[in-house]
Order: C-alpha cells, then sequence, then structure tokens
C-alpha cells in the first residue's frame, strides 16, 4: 500500500494534522496484514520486486497540480509533472487498471461547479488527451473527489458532498452503460459512510479487498473492507 501523510515532530508526538508538507510511505503487506510502514526517503532495498507508478498532487505558488512518482528497484523517483494541469487546481489523480486512464478532480473553469471529475487517455509515450468531464451524472454543482475506476473500466469510486449528501464527502459507486453513459451514482450504506467526511476508496489488484479513508466516529484514519 502507498499512501501520503502530513506530519509535524513536537516533542515525543507526531502531529498529522500539519498540513506543511506531505511524506509518502511504502507499506508491504503479506498475507493480508501490514508489516511495516517506511519513509519515501527511505531505501527499501529488501523490496526491489515492487515497482509502479502513481499519481501525487503537490501544491506550491500557483496552486495544486498532478505529478507522476515511480517506484524501482527501491526508491522513489523525482516527481514528473503532467501536461493535463491546468490554471486551476488538480487533485486525486488515479490510474486504471492498465495505467492507459488517468481519472482526477480539479475546479478549472468549464465544469459544474466546486470540483469536479475528469478523465484523460494516453495517446502517445507520456501523452495524455484533452481531459474529458464525467458530466452531469457523476458531477454535482459541490465537490465531487477522489475518483478511483475498477479494473473493469466500467464500475467508479468517488466522494461527493452532492448527489444524496450534505455538508460532508460520503462514498458513491458509479456503473457505465453499454453507451458510455455513467448511472446513477449510488452511496454506500453505513458502517463505510459516516456522518462526517469519507475519502479515498481504493480496492486491491484482487478486489478482494479496500481500503478508505474517514475523520467518523469510530476515528480518524485509513480502514480497511475484506469481501467474502
Amino acid at each position: 500500500m502507498l499512501f501520503g501523510a502530513r506530519f509535524s515532530s513536537c516533542r515525543d508526538y507526531f502531529l498529522p494534522q500539519d498540513i506543511s508538507n506531505v511524506d509518502y510511505f511504502i507499506c508491504p503487506i503479506k498475507n493480508g496484514k501490514i508489516e511495516d510502514a517506511f519513509f519515501s526517503s527511505d531505501k527499501f532495498k529488501e523490496y526491489n520486486e515492487i515497482s509502479g507508478k502513481f499519481i501525487i498532487s503537490a501544491e506550491d505558488k500557483k496552486g495544486i497540480d498532478l505529478y507522476v512518482v515511480e517506484f524501482c528497484n527501491g526508491v522513489f523517483s523525482k516527481p514528473e509533472r503532467l501536461a493535463i494541469n491546468s490554471s486551476g487546481n488538480e487533485i486525486n489523480g488515479s490510474f486504471n487498471n492498465d495505467g492507459t486512464k488517468i481519472f482526477f478532480a480539479s475546479d478549472r473553469k468549464g465544469g459544474y461547479g466546486g470540483y469536479d471529475i475528469y478523465e484523460s487517455e494516453l495517446i502517445g509515450k507520456n501523452k495524455w488527451c484533452e481531459p474529458k468531464n464525467l458530466g452531469p451524472a457523476v458531477n454535482t454543482s459541490a465537490d465531487d473527489i477522489c475518483p478511483y475506476i475498477l479494473k473493469d473500466n466500467l464500475t467508479l469510486y468517488f466522494s461527493s458532498k452532492g448527489h444524496q449528501s450534505s455538508d460532508n464527502f460520503d462514498i458513491y459507486v458509479a456503473i457505465m452503460d453499454d453507451d458510455g453513459n455513467w448511472g446513477e451514482p449510488e452511496k454506500l450504506g453505513e458502517p463505510i459512510n459516516s456522518d462526517k467526511d469519507d475519502l479515498y476508496y481504493r480496492m486491491s489488484p484482487d478486489e478482494t479487498r479496500a481500503v478508505y479513508y474517514t475523520i467518523g466516529d469510530s476515528g480518524e484514519g485509513i480502514y480497511e473492507l475484506v469481501f467474502y
């Protein structure tokens, strides 16, 4: 599992609420259990067989943009800025299963309001097409963020303050029909969605497990779901 977290050191404590920096971690999972957690600055020599690309969001004076980072030979590469970024903010990027599409959220001009979800398709080596808004079935006048597409390329999970939600983010799932149109999003039930923000729903490659982030009554953090 790869994830980012913001921490600051204060005496003997680490404070996750500090937003000045994001550190990236890798957590090896064996037999369904997390073995350890390593900072992105560490060298993971014992995990040289693990490789892959993922997308991060990074902020500078001009706003928030998407970058690609590669994990190979036990180290993280230097982030490369994606050309699909706009003058607005781009966040929550994720690849589809074969890396030919990127789904992300943006508050760029021309959307339905707040953050909308977009997709871009690979059209050449490191070249991506102009991002396409997923349309009013998925996007609302509120914020719609954290997209994640399953390996069938038809099932989209995302978080929204619109649809059947108010004030807080809830996790939804939408299915694409045979004509390429997104169906009405369905809000996931309890105990996944709470009366507070629920975000970043992700599934394992074999789709037997999922993780998501919540600040609900059971405690803020990353939670795991196991499907039987």
